[in-house]
């Protein structure tokens, strides 16, 4: 019978919910526990008590039996209880005694509080409040004070006396209370109230101030040949109270009080009596100490209470100097200008100049530094300048030491021209190849250049030979290429032995932590700390809170600018040509040699119109070649072959760094064919499918391509076939022109380029080139560069200029050069 009743309770507990007594456990009546127990059907619920609370249920019990509800359920609307609130308050005037007062808190209504004095006083036994009836506030308050005595030595103390409405702390009582007795109260429902000022302002950090004394010769002497993030700081120290300083005699003084509730300076503070110990310990053995550069800076960077010195709390750093010109900075404003070396065959802007004087001050300091300027602002003539710099200002009778240069392998050939464009008097060593030397033989004619020029792969694969060299400068062009530093190659980058260390990216490092550390790690070892700590710190869990921490680590050795700086944009053209040298493969070297010798082979039995048809039919084979050699086989291409082409690879490194800066960019090609593969691929890789504008594109239909592009709808890549959309269209939206392809006509690259760069565009434009080194593409285009000055009829339209060259010529024309390192 008991099962089948609870079990019809169980059904209907959600209805009767509303008739339970609301009791809170260890303080609620034995009668409301079982009133609720006989509505509850779920679980059980144990009822137990004295004697008298036995009583006491059983004349509750006794009196429903004669009808109507308990009397608990019934008046749950409307009755309130009250518990206890306690506020602590400092002492006033000159007075020792904190004062701890006892409040009547209403439980429904938290902001409701009554002074225990209004209570006793009343001569009402209840009151209303808010439709709430509170009965027996005397009793209500006496049960929860007696409830806190029980708790509370310094509560039960109070207790003596009639109504109490407080007590009195000494300090050292004081401390006791906080200590001991505020966490159990709150366990117990009790609300413990500390004055807001004292609790947010009261608590002082007794800690050390360190001030960094000048080196030997003054702050103002000769520029030091070397700080370096090993560099010793020598400092002083001087005991702070928080933020200001304190002598010996007041922190004997804290010491002495022996309690950490203290008057001092005419307020009230809580001390730690083990710090001022701790600190006075140290002062004693130590005036002052030193420690690494690169500790001074993590140390000025951190944030808080969590900045410590041997267990201590630092609460402030003063540094001078020109370590404090770099961490604010303004370092260039504090060291004479360097000029621009004499050898260097370009003129720097404004910028780079300023680039140039940041990159060998900061390396003539010995630190490490990234370069990560935006794309297309000229960081390798900068580069270029700071290595001619170092190798021009070797001090005399000191061994020479070759720079290295590592880089991807696409853009060797970037590098080897802009050597000798901007620097020809450095003598430059290309170690590439099969038949590059290895060993020590290598270690001999690297000692026998200025640079030595090689790629990220044989950073891996010779890294035995590359580690024996002690070089001066080593840079990393593309530094994410050892973002991820469990990699071969990037180990074996890291073990590299040079005192100046340059890295180089146009992606914003800021946002990849990872990729920050790895770069950081090479520039500065060590100065980010172990890869664990630093994930730990700066990117798991609430690292975002020290991103500005991190911010002020490393601001001082990167160098960032944007081509949008209102500083930079003035000294920028509005058109920017960049020319990206691209290797072949060697699928793409077999094909090309394979038509040069099949052209030179018959080429002296053709004269008229039979030679010329030879030539542009062989000239065209060549630039497909140099494409992609799907382009040149055709139905071979389509059968489902992937085969790789070094032109593609580089325009894939220029527009992923498009695509990093949310910017769009249009891709000419004279092939239709080409244009389709590079639709596949840029799919492929982007996953979105770019438009493609060809002459086969119904008017309608280009109209609503056009109007797609320039209102931002779908993809940022825009491929267009040169002929068809050269022409006749405005699409601003572009920033940047690829021409995949060359027409050697400097007025038809030049009107597929005005697309973008016409009225209505509000960036700079940059025209992105792609030239296949060691191929007729290269010679073409330093041909034109030579004669672009000239009249249009003396280069010609189309390709038809190139057929009256001599065999001679057009086989210096043709040829495969440098194949050797390529």
């Amino acid at each position: 019978m008991t099962a089948e009743i609870k079990k019809i309770i169980a059904g209907a507990e959600s209805e009767l919910s509303p008739y339970k007594a609301n009791y809170r456990r260890g303080y609620s009546p034995i009668t409301e526990l079982w009133w609720n127990s006989l509505l509850t059907g779920s679980r059980e619920l144990p009822v137990q008590g004295t004697p008298a609370e036995v009583s006491e249920l059983l004349a509750e019990v006794n009196a429903a039996a004669a009808g109507g509800m308990p009397r608990a359920a019934a008046e749950e609307e409307q009755t309130g209880q009250l518990s206890l609130g306690l506020r602590l308050e400092p002492p006033a005037d000159e007075s020792e005694l904190w004062q701890l007062t006892f409040w009547a808190e209403s439980r429904e209504e938290g902001e409701f509080w009554l002074p225990a004095a209004a209570i006793w006083s009343s001569t009402e036994r209840e009151f209303t409040l808010w439709g709430k009836r509170y009965r027996n506030i005397q009793q209500q308050l006496l049960n929860a004070l007696g409830r806190a005595a029980g708790i509370s030595p310094d509560i039960r103390r109070a207790l003596d006396v009639p109504a109490p409405t407080g007590a009195e702390l000494e300090p050292e009582r004081l401390y006791f209370f906080l200590k001991e007795s505020v966490q159990q109260l709150r366990e117990r429902g009790i609300t413990v109230q500390m004055p807001s000022r004292w609790s947010r302002e009261g608590r002082r950090r007794i800690g050390m101030r360190m001030k960094m004394q000048p080196p030997q010769g003054g702050i103002d002497g000769p520029v030091q040949p070397s700080l370096g993030m090993e560099e010793l700081i020598s400092f002083r120290i001087e005991a702070s109270l928080s933020d200001n300083p304190i002598s010996e005699e007041e922190l004997n003084a804290l010491v002495e009080a022996g309690v950490p509730f203290v008057r001092f300076r005419g307020e009230w503070i809580e001390v730690d009596p083990k710090e001022i110990r701790q600190v006075l310990r140290y002062m004693k053995r130590h005036e002052g100490g030193e420690m690494s550069a690169a500790d001074w800076m993590r140390l000025e960077a951190e944030d808080g209470e969590e900045r410590l010195w041997k267990g201590m709390s630092v609460t402030g750093m003063e540094t001078s100097g020109l370590l404090a010109s770099l961490m604010h900075g303004d370092l260039l404003r504090n060291l004479p200008a360097r000029t621009v070396p004499e050898g260097l065959h370009g003129t720097l802007r404004p910028y780079q100049e300023r680039g140039y004087q940041w990159l060998a001050a900061l390396s003539g300091l010995g630190f490490g530094v990234c370069l990560a300027d935006d794309m297309g602002l000229g960081k390798t003539i900068q580069v270029i300048a700071c290595l001619m710099e170092r190798a021009l200002t070797v001090p005399a009778g000191a061994k020479h030491q070759p720079a290295l240069i590592l880089c991807p392998t696409s853009l060797l050939g970037n590098w080897q021209r802009e050597l000798q464009r901007f620097a020809p008097s450095l003598s430059v060593h290309i170690h590439h190849g099969g038949r590059r030397i290895r060993g020590a033989g290598f270690a001999e004619l690297a000692a026998s250049h200025e640079i030595v020029l090689t790629t990220y792969h044989l950073a891996g694969r010779d890294s035995e030979d590359l580690a024996a060299v002690q070089w001066s400068t080593v840079v990393l062009d593309e530094a994410q290429y050892i973002k991820n530093h469990r990699t071969k190659q990037a180990q074996s980058v890291m073990k590299l032995s040079a005192p100046h260390r340059i890295a180089m990216t146009g992606t914003p490092v800021e946002n990849r932590l990872g990729e920050l550390w790895s770069i950081f790690h090479f520039l500065n070892p060590g100065y980010l700390g172990s890869y664990h700590s630093f994930r730990q710190r700066y990117v798991s869990g609430e690292g975002g809170e020290r991103l500005q921490e991190l911010h002020r680590l490393v601001s001082p050795f990167l160098l960032r600018r944007l081509k949008s700086d209102p500083d930079i944009s003035k000294d920028l053209p509005e058109k920017l040509e960049l020319k990206s040298y691209c290797p072949l493969t060697e699928t793409q070297a077999a094909l090309y040699q394979g038509v040069v010798d099949e052209m030179l082979g018959v080429i002296g039995e053709r004269s008229g119109m039979a030679r010329r048809g030879l030539v542009l039919s062989s000239l065209t084979k060549l630039k497909q070649i140099c494409d992609h050699p799907q382009l040149f086989r055709k139905e071979e291409g389509r059968s489902g072959r992937s085969e790789q082409s070094g032109k593609m690879e580089v325009m894939f490194e220029v527009l992923d760094s498009i695509a990093e800066l949310g910017e769009s960019a249009l891709i000419f090609t004279q092939y239709v064919a080409m244009g389709e593969l590079l639709v596949s691929r840029l799919a492929k890789r982007y996953g979105e499918t770019p438009l493609f504008l060809h002459g086969g594109v119904p008017k309608r239909e280009r109209d609503e391509m056009v109007h797609a592009f320039q209102e931002g709808e779908g993809p940022a890549f825009f491929v267009l076939s040169l002929k068809a959309g050269g022409v006749g269209l405005n699409l601003t939206r572009a920033n940047h022109v690829v021409h995949y392809d060359r027409w050697w006509n400097p007025a038809v690259e030049n009107q597929a380029t005005d697309r973008a760069f016409r009225i209505g565009q509000h960036k700079n434009v940059q025209v992105h080139k792609l030239i296949c080194q060691g191929t007729l593409e290269e010679r073409i285009d330093e041909l034109i560069e030579r004669k672009k000055n000239l009249s249009e009829q003396v280069v010609g339209s189309g390709e038809n200029w190139l057929t009256e060259m001599s065999n001679r010529e057009l086989q210096e024309l043709i040829e495969l050069q440098n194949q050797d390192w390529m």
